[in-house]
């Protein structure tokens, strides 16, 4: 549940004049909080020797006055020009060695230990000088870390270092790299570098990790110096949610809790529901912010109609917000994002997202007073970001090919077809523990341990369900395959193994000259096995052929390069029972072979969702959102004790106005259960 109601300010970039008008305006929208000074560093410590405070105490007695509470940003993610002047060792460096300069953000190299030195200080020194004020309730570390992968002569040391440490010799380094393969055995140390002109996935995955681990270690060591310097109160980062290049899992461990920027046009509707679970998961279910959510934007994709802002603020109350910030309060009228509008004109006049926000404050009240059930899920999501960063290592760039295109659009495709269903989702560590859950999904996991095999294999024998797909289970974590049958170890798990794997996105025929005189994309199709009720679908990218040891075939391919051949089973192993999709396949027929995994497991209160809309179950209460320009119905349970919101029910149908919300109490007495029970025979169903 949303307890506090924030903006992001830059009192630096305007007139302190304009300081208590704006104060004015964010208690009359009923905003508590503001994070502040996250790019002030120039203003703050003009140069080596020169600190500037005194504006800055006076715009924190203002808020103590209001009072309105603060977070406080250490502002490391924007260098000043006289530290990288006196200091180009700090320049972040190109692949290509070219040195990048002054003038943006995120342009310093990581691994600097002149400028951790320099962003621990001024984080210690603001500690010193602000952490005393009451009405400081957290600290949030740099902004959106990451975004600069450098390739300094400092970095490459590290990097050999960290190598070093993890393999001990050369030759468990060629060994688990591969350097047979075009004659890349290093026998000196020095010939370790970073990976400039390497295509190798090994490689390329080591340096993923060693550049996620600079990234984590320059963060903690600000978490530390502010400890250090007496800070008590908790202390986060803004995340990207969908942000490749840092562990976030191991990001999560010495933040106290985590808060992302949740720019809604970086995702679609599923896609930001994924995003949310994603981020309560990484602190185990506890509540989390979003520190930054957009008030508007010049991004074409970005969804502004009047009421959005307040549905797209209920939704994160819906999923576990604690905190919604928006950005920003004041529209700045210089600089890069000068057309990134606030909810203040350059004038200071308040725009019509003004009143949105008043009007969000009072329902968000009303939330709060009544409360909101637990989240508890039954079903999971294994999220990995080493998985992440493998798809961008393979031949040909990504192993799911367009228009499905990452790791995250693997996952997103499970996801929706709980999304569509109405089912709420945990996503876990590949290493959590996976007893609680009766259905977990293990999407794109293709880099996998011993132990997790282990695990994922016991699970299912214990009476869980898996489901799992396309190049799961197939390579090692430092990239190479495993020298095995395909699903290594988990053959008599699934009942199957992949006899053949390949895309069928080869555009090219004999009546092309070359490889850009493309042809459109081949589409194959999947049928029903005989007697399945699934429906027909089309089929892109990379796909497999399975070969049945027990399994049932759900899928078939029906035309392309192996007709008549399965491309989804399901089989049941010990007490559980595991599903595997061998392809893509369309949103329909997604969720219909979700619906079957979910009844296997016990699980059977879904929600048919309607396209635009959203519905989040806590307990008996289902909160319903619709998020699109026109009305939506959705069939809801037989038999709603109370509701409320903007919806009106008629029978078991809730329409939703655009822009509306409701929420409903289900007496779950008539409604089927979620509890655990025997596992149906899905095969046979199907």
């Amino acid at each position: 549940m949303i307890q506090n109601l924030a903006v992001a300010w830059y009192p630096e970039q305007c007139d302190e004049s304009r300081w208590p008008q704006d104060i004015a305006q964010m208690k009359s929208a009923g905003i508590d909080t503001v994070r502040v000074l996250e790019f002030a560093w120039s203003r703050i410590e003009r140069d080596d020797s020169q600190w500037d405070f005194a504006w800055v105490h006076r715009f924190m007695r203002l808020l103590d006055e209001a009072p309105i509470k603060v977070v406080l940003c250490t502002p490391s993610a924007a260098p000043p020009r006289w530290l990288t002047r006196q200091h180009p060792e700090c320049l972040q460096v190109r692949a290509n060695g070219d040195v990048v300069q002054p003038g943006a953000r995120r342009h310093y190299c990581p691994t600097s230990g002149v400028y951790r030195l320099h962003a621990n200080r001024i984080a210690a020194r603001m500690q010193h000088e602000l952490g005393g004020y009451a009405n400081v309730i957290a600290w949030q570390i740099d902004n959106e870390l990451g975004f600069n992968r450098c390739y300094c002569p400092a970095c490459e040391t590290a990097f050999r270092e960290s190598l070093k440490r993890q393999y001990g010799t050369l030759e468990n380094l060629n060994a688990a790299w591969g350097g047979a393969f075009w004659s890349t055995d290093a026998w000196d140390w020095r010939d370790v570098t970073l990976p400039r002109n390497s295509p190798a996935p090994e490689v390329r995955q080591a340096f993923e990790q060693f550049y996620s681990d600079s990234i984590i270690d320059f963060m903690n060591q600000q978490v530390r110096a502010l400890r250090e310097a007496g800070c008590a109160v908790p202390i986060s980062t803004n995340m990207m949610a969908d942000f490749t290049e840092i562990d976030y899992w191991k990001a999560a461990q010495q933040l106290d809790f985590i808060g992302w920027d949740n720019y809604f046009d970086q995702f679609t509707l599923p896609g930001n529901s994924l995003a949310h679970n994603l981020m309560r998961g990484l602190k185990e279910g506890k509540g989390y912010w979003t520190f930054e959510n957009g008030v508007n934007s010049v991004s074409p994709w970005l969804q502004s109609a009047p009421g959005f802002m307040k549905i797209h603020a209920l939704s994160g109350a819906a999923h576990g917000e604690i905190g919604h910030t928006l950005f920003r309060f004041d529209s700045c009228p210089f600089g890069h994002e000068q057309d990134l509008q606030g909810l203040v004109d350059w004038a200071g006049r308040p725009r019509a997202k003004m009143a949105e926000i008043a009007e969000l404050s009072q329902t968000l009240a009303g939330w709060r007073k009544e409360g909101l059930p637990p989240l508890e899920p039954k079903v999971a999501i294994i999220f990995s970001w080493q998985n992440y960063w493998a798809t961008r290592a393979y031949y040909g760039n990504s192993i799911y090919s367009e228009p499905y295109g990452s790791y995250w659009n693997e996952v997103e495709r499970y996801y929706t077809a709980l999304f569509d269903l109405g089912i709420p989702c945990d996503c876990i560590h590949p290493d959590a523990d996976l007893s609680s859950y009766d259905l977990v999904i293990a999407p794109g996991m293709c880099l996998v341990t011993d132990e997790q095999i282990k695990a994922i294999a016991a699970y299912v024998r214990d009476g869980g369900v898996l489901l799992s797909g396309r190049k799961s289970f197939a390579k090692h974590m430092t990239g190479s395959y495993r020298r095995s049958d395909h699903p290594t170890d988990l053959i008599d798990v699934f009942g199957m193994r992949v006899a053949e794997t390949q895309s069928n996105e080869d555009g090219n025929d004999l009546h092309t000259r070359s490889a850009a005189q493309r042809r459109p994309f081949r589409q194959f199709h999947l049928a029903p096995a005989a007697g399945g009720q699934l429906p027909p679908t089309p089929t892109h990218g990379w796909f497999e052929v399975l070969e049945l040891h027990g399994a049932t075939a759900l899928y078939e391919y029906t035309d392309g390069y192996f007709p008549n051949r399965p491309a989804a089973t399901g089989h049941h192993c010990g007490a559980g029972e595991a599903f595997y999709l061998g392809t893509a396949i369309d949103r329909p027929a997604m969720r219909e072979l979700m619906r079957i995994c979910l009844k296997s497991a016990g699980i059977d209160r879904m929600i048919e969702v309607p396209d635009g809309a959203s519905v989040i179950q806590r307990g008996r209460m289902i909160v319903a959102l619709n998020h699109s320009s026109k009305a939506v119905e959705i069939t809801i349970p037989p038999a709603v004790a109370d509701h409320e919101g903007d919806g009106s029910i008629d029978g078991n149908r809730l329409t939703l106005p655009p822009y509306a919300w409701a929420k409903l109490q289900v007496d779950t007495a008539t409604w089927p259960g979620q509890q655990q029970c025997c596992k149906s025979a899905a095969t046979a169903a199907v």
